[in-house]
């Protein structure tokens, strides 16, 4: 009764349809709550299964009018959602009229900022068209199934929501997809099938009932099939058309992305970062507009001194706007040149809490550490805010930084000093230095007279002298000496060379027999990461209210008179010969000195659009200058003077924004003053670089800290010298210029870092790279200089182990499926059941003979499974009747067959599992 009463309660397409559109809709969902573009969007779950609610009821309710439906729709969803947002608003707005009015008056007025193309925020109202979609989502799966059975559209909204979170949030994770794909091609095929039901129905075509759930398990099968298949089977395209297409396909995305930028600018994007304009802290931004700022406080920062809080830096200009080449979301258009050479995509750099960054001699000098502690009030993104060069953070963080790809640097191992070699190759280069392979001494043997001169060395006698990586000198035999010796270091340098290896870094060594038989020299090729460079860094948990973590940053009190003898400081950091190509990496040699080649590549980048008038005025403002800082400071004078502040411009609508401020409307505010900063040092080749964050903030007593608020968003530049790092500037006439020699709050002046211990600065497994223990590649994966394979290019161990055993998983299941259906084609419905029968006999192992007849066998399952001797000789006797009576069941009686091998599948399935694991006394009774 109860059975009936369900069935006629479901739907027409099934109760298993259902459960896939709500499979289908629920990941998508569970997928927007785990990529946390914002809080408060826990409500979403509810909202999406009240919409799966009144789809289920209005699409089963046909005598409804469709219109009608769909209005009932609206309504619920209208009292569903603003019931469920008034719960999110604080009970000190009033009652429900209040709250209802506090949230009409705030779309009033973000809906009139977006019209006059104004910066609109407003977090309450991001929620509430999320909760819209995701119930809009729900309703028309549900309609679209079960009404109008039409799965395709109904797993396309759900997939278009999931793909987008998958895409832009690395927080999802890829079991949404997979669950997701699984329930998507299950329910295509069960809602196909119910159509094809439907019309067997309306033509009185006869059918089984159970073909519903065969078709379920034969979907099951292909479903995996298909997930297993696509995992296995990698798909790489590297073709230039099919790039210009997906960037086609990909435009209106990008749009609409930029278009939700505007709209609601702090929603955190792509690994927590925002996806909005400069002061919501993004992989890009454009200029132009007025600047709206609130008074809405942001940041409480406890310390000596109220720093200027870095929250992301740009290396490359438009003529428009600014963007990170490090960000995955960026594509390469005419505006925008592509990567410098040498420059390679690398991992996130991970570290643990208060784990530190190494330092760099490049960026070491007149430095001291600035500690401070920061609690968010209003989280706007993952970004963790820092000052100057970070040390260390007390909160594991992921660094974005870049990575320079060296194609076989040299390095002076004995003249070089430790802290100014990569710090990644010092551990190797400090055991270099001691090693001696003098060989042992010979024992003294007769050698005959020779006439002749002694050779000298040949240059394959030097390469000889230059062992392998990781290989040991050749052992002395009775007869012959060895020509090197085996110092005590020799294993730990073997050892770094195969963890250097591992990481996709080759390096080799020459051994000088006529210096003494040490290592003079160190060759070494593949990416590393450029220390000095950091882009930004983001939390690795979720930045929530209250979200607290303490900064150690080193911050520059370098005087003006040591800035301008940066050039000379940069000489220091090459050899003594002033050989630049002998140095520890690439350098370029500029008017104001060298300059590492990783930071001069990546920040004097310019676009095209650069006027010839603007090229001009750089010049004659760096005429007379001999040093890069009075260059700089002639540039930001110019700047305070010549560019009027104002907040209200409007967006400049050219492709040279630097030339419209300049000569056209000097005029805007800190975004424009920095960005013509930066353009000006570039032209000279000064490398320096945009920086967004806030600007020092006031005491606040009642907080007891510094308070940042809304306003204080800022943009800034950092001009790179040589030995000193980057240094900042302030270029904007409304804010106070930057003193220099001086951090407020902070005493103690260090020189240059001195190597300190020199156990390797990052850890040996791997970690701090991005790639866990367990994903290293095999030793001997790395190639030999350019062509050597990355981190990223080496199949770990543990994953074509896994993939091999999921492979034979999967043709095992195969064999098993093949081999049990196999002889049942051709064969009756009843006759396909009777086999089953024999075969899950033997595989369950109860007494079975070739001789056994259908009673014999049918008796021998009534004594094993108590309860089951009906249904056993229910099919032994339609079976006989079938094959020796020539009398064919009914389709009734082909029900019941089916009914009966369901109710001994189950016990079949039992004994089988009993038997190979030996769980247990065999299922079987008396014969009494």
């Amino acid at each position: 009764m109860m059975k009936a009463w369900w069935k006629r309660l479901g739907p027409e397409a099934g109760w298993s349809s259902f459960w896939l559109v709500v499979i289908v809709v629920m990941a998508a969902t569970w997928s927007t709550l785990r990529a946390d573009w914002a809080d408060g969007l826990d409500i979403l779950p509810g909202i999406a299964a009240t919409g799966l609610f009144v789809g289920l009821v209005l699409s089963e309710w046909r005598r409804l009018p469709i219109w009608l439906s769909h209005f009932a729709m609206v309504l619920a969803g209208i009292v569903v959602i603003l019931w469920r947002m008034s719960r999110q608003l604080s009970d000190d707005l009033g009652g429900w009229s209040d709250k209802l009015l506090f949230l009409w008056t705030r779309w009033v007025q973000w809906f009139s900022a977006i019209r006059q193309g104004e910066r609109a925020e407003d977090l309450y109202l991001f929620i509430l068209l999320m909760a819209a979609i995701h119930y809009l989502i729900a309703y028309c799966a549900t309609w679209l199934v079960l009404r109008r059975r039409h799965p395709w559209l109904s797993v396309l909204l759900p997939g278009i929501v999931l793909l987008t979170n998958l895409g832009y949030s690395r927080k999802v994770s890829i079991a949404y997809l997979l669950l997701y794909l699984f329930a998507a091609m299950v329910l295509v095929g069960r809602v196909n099938l119910a159509a094809r039901e439907w019309s067997w129905r309306r033509l009185g075509v006869p059918y089984s009932g159970a073909i519903a759930w065969q078709a379920m398990w034969v979907l099951t099968y292909l479903a995996i099939a298909v997930m297993i298949g696509g995992w296995l089977v990698p798909l790489t395209l590297h073709s230039e058309r099919v790039a210009a297409a997906w960037r086609q396909v990909d435009q209106p995305w990008e749009r609409a992305r930029d278009t939700l930028a505007q709209w609601f600018p702090s929603v955190r994007g792509p690994g927590g970062r925002a996806v909005g304009g400069f002061a919501s802290f993004g992989s890009s931004f454009q200029l132009g507009g007025p600047l709206r700022l609130s008074d809405e406080p942001v940041l409480l920062v406890t310390g000596e001194s109220a720093p200027y809080l870095v929250a992301h830096r740009y290396n490359i200009f438009t003529g428009q706007g600014w963007q990170t080449d490090l960000d995955p979301a960026n594509q390469s258009n005419p505006s925008s040149p592509a990567q410098s050479p040498g420059l390679v995509d690398g991992p996130l750099v991970e570290l643990r809490a208060d784990e530190p960054l190494p330092a760099v001699a490049w960026a070491s000098e007149s430095r001291v550490e600035q500690r401070f502690a920061v609690e968010v009030i209003q989280p706007r993104s993952a970004v963790i805010f820092t000052t100057g060069q970070p040390v260390s953070v007390s909160r594991p963080v992921r660094v974005q930084m870049s990575w320079f790809d060296s194609n076989g640097t040299m390095i002076d191992v004995q003249r070089v000093e430790l802290d100014a070699a990569p710090p990644e190759l010092r551990p190797l280069i400090e055991l270099l230095k001691k090693a001696d392979f003098t060989p042992p001494q010979p024992t003294p043997t007769p050698v005959p007279e020779s006439t002749g001169p002694t050779p000298e060395p040949t240059p394959q006698d030097s390469q000889q002298a230059t062992p392998s990586p990781g290989a040991e000198p050749s052992p002395a035999s009775a007869e012959e000496q060895p020509e090197y010796g085996s110092p005590p270091e020799l294993p730990q340098i073997q050892a770094l060379l195969r963890q250097l290896r591992q990481r996709g870094i080759e390096a080799s060594y020459y051994i000088d027999k006529q210096g003494g038989y040490r290592v003079t020299y160190l060759w070494y090729s593949g990416p590393l990461p450029v220390y000095d460079d950091i882009e930004a860094l983001f939390a690795q948990d979720a930045v929530r209210q209250g979200f607290r973590y303490e900064v150690t940053s080193s911050v520059s009190v370098a005087t003006p008179d040591q800035l301008r003898q940066a050039a000379e400081r940069a000489m220091q950091l090459v050899p003594a010969d002033g050989d630049p190509f002998m140095a520890w990496q690439e350098v370029t040699a500029t008017d104001y000195g060298f300059y590492p080649e990783p930071i001069y590549a990546r920040y004097t980048q310019l676009p095209p659009v650069v006027s010839a008038r603007t090229v001009e005025l750089a010049h004659s403002l760096a005429s007379g200058k001999t040093n890069a800082y009075d260059v700089a400071e002639a540039i930001e004078s110019y700047l305070r003077t010549h560019i009027t502040y104002n907040e209200n411009v409007a967006q400049p609508r050219v492709p040279d924004v630097v030339d419209y401020i300049l000569f056209e409307r000097p005029e805007g505010y800190c975004t424009y003053y920095a960005t013509t900063m930066v353009v000006l040092l570039r032209i000279l080749g000064i490398p320096s670089r945009m920086v967004v964050g806030y600007y020092p903030a006031d005491y606040d007593q009642q907080a007891g800290g510094y308070l940042y608020r809304d306003r204080n968003a800022h943009a800034w530049v950092e001009v790179y010298f040589p030995g000193y790092g980057w240094i900042p500037f302030e270029p904007t006439a409304a804010r106070s210029p930057i003193q220099r020699g001086i951090v407020p709050g902070v005493e103690g002046l260090s020189g240059s870092t001195e190597p300190g211990s020199l156990q390797p600065p990052f850890p040996t497994d791997g970690r701090q790279f991005g790639f866990p223990e367990d994903f290293m590649p095999p030793e001997g994966s790395g190639g030999v200089g350019a062509l050597g394979a990355t981190p990223e290019q080496a199949t770990p161990r543990w994953m074509i182990a896994l993939r091999g055993l999921v492979l034979v998983l999967a043709l095992a299941v195969t064999a098993a499926l093949v081999a049990w259906f196999w002889g049942t084609r051709g064969l009756s419905p009843v006759g396909q059941l009777m086999l089953k029968v024999q075969r899950a006999s033997r595989l369950a192992g109860l007494p079975h003979e070739p001789t056994m007849t259908p009673y014999e066998l049918a008796s021998v399952v009534g004594r094993a499974f108590p309860g089951t001797r009906h249904y056993a000789w229910l099919l032994a006797d339609l079976y006989t009747r079938e094959r020796y009576g020539g009398r064919a069941p009914t389709p009734e009686e082909v029900e019941q067959a089916r009914r009966a091998w369901r109710q001994l599948r189950g016990r079949f399935v039992r004994q089988f599992l009993r038997a190979r694991l030996r769980v247990g006394p065999p299922e079987v009774a008396s014969a009494q």
